[in-house]
């Protein structure tokens, strides 16, 4: 979720300015479950401190649905029958320098198992800074700090009851695969009208979630016009592959048998038309497939040559 696209209309972190900051508060602000505004006053035990509930509540934001959390924003105010702290004004910047990598490391170093989603971004501000901190949900929950958990309820980063932690653990996660279809790599027409036209297009799938590896690769190729070359491929020496419907159906058994983080696997194909339907022609295919750990998926691809 881009939080930053939905509160500053900004399309990464590094776009925002410190006067988006400071526009953002000149109206009243409320904290929810996906943002919160810390000001200097919550400084560490020690002056230079990065404080305790900086970490609390980044921790409680991976726990939960991500979010927001602004340090340095204006200090929080109750007023006349309002049980909500209200945000408006000057922002109260904090007058100690964090540098980016140093704040990561610290992140990294206090909160277990160290999160990897966390982007930040320091803003100058009168002689001091203001920091915001963008936290996608992780897909590593539950995160503990101090050996606490977290997550945000209310409005606030509170200590996450035994019952939510237990649900955490037991969540059912699956990896992340992808694909697509390029094509055409490559056209062949043939002089004659009675031969086929020869198109060649490459099938590519990725597994998008780090430290997740998947297994057991199979997908169904179909083709709304023409049919699927077979004559390059040797049933005998490859028994994974199967066709139907007059070789407009691919199935591929067993592609991969492995499928690591970020490591593609591709295949080539052709499909034939016939050489006498050319001319404006619409070719549609869809691309179905599924691996041992992840739910089954669709790609459809639509190309005009």
């Amino acid at each position: 979720m881009n939080y930053i696209k939905i509160y500053f209309n900004k399309e990464n972190i590094d776009d925002l300015l410190i006067d988006d900051i400071v526009d953002f508060f000149k109206v009243e602000k409320k904290e929810s479950d996906k943002i919160e505004y810390k000001s200097y006053d919550v400084r560490g035990s020690k002056k230079k401190d990065i404080p305790d509930s900086i970490f609390e509540s980044i921790c409680a934001f991976l726990n939960t649905e991500g979010g927001l959390l602004i340090w340095g924003a204006p200090k929080g105010e109750t007023g006349e029958n309002k049980k909500d702290k209200i945000f408006k004004g000057d922002l109260s910047p904090v007058a100690e320098l964090y540098e980016q990598d140093a704040f990561i490391n610290k992140v990294s170093d206090l909160i277990t198992p160290t999160p990897n989603r966390i982007q930040f971004r320091q803003l100058d501000y009168q002689g001091k800074y203001v920091y915001i901190m963008h936290i996608q949900k992780s897909p590593y929950s539950p995160h503990q700090y101090r050996g606490k958990y977290y997550m945000r309820l209310d409005g606030q980063s509170r200590v996450a009851p035994h019952a939510y932690i237990e649900a955490l653990f037991r969540k059912v996660t699956f990896p992340n695969i992808s694909a697509y279809i390029k094509f055409p790599l490559k056209i062949q027409v043939p002089n004659s009208r009675e031969a086929w036209i020869s198109i060649e297009l490459m099938l590519s799938f990725w597994n998008k979630s780090q430290f997740q590896n998947d297994f057991d690769l199979y997908y169904r190729l179909i083709t709304e016009e023409g049919c699927i070359d077979h004559k390059s491929w040797d049933f005998n020496l490859d028994k994974d592959l199967e066709y139907q419907n007059h070789f407009s159906i691919l199935n591929r058994y067993n592609a991969k048998g492995v499928i690591y983080y970020g490591e593609p696997v591709q295949e080539y194909r052709k499909i034939l038309l016939n050489n006498n339907d050319v001319g404006e022609f619409n070719f549609n295919m869809i691309l179905a497939f599924g691996t041992r750990l992840s739910p089954c998926k669709w790609e459809i691809t639509m190309s005009i040559f």
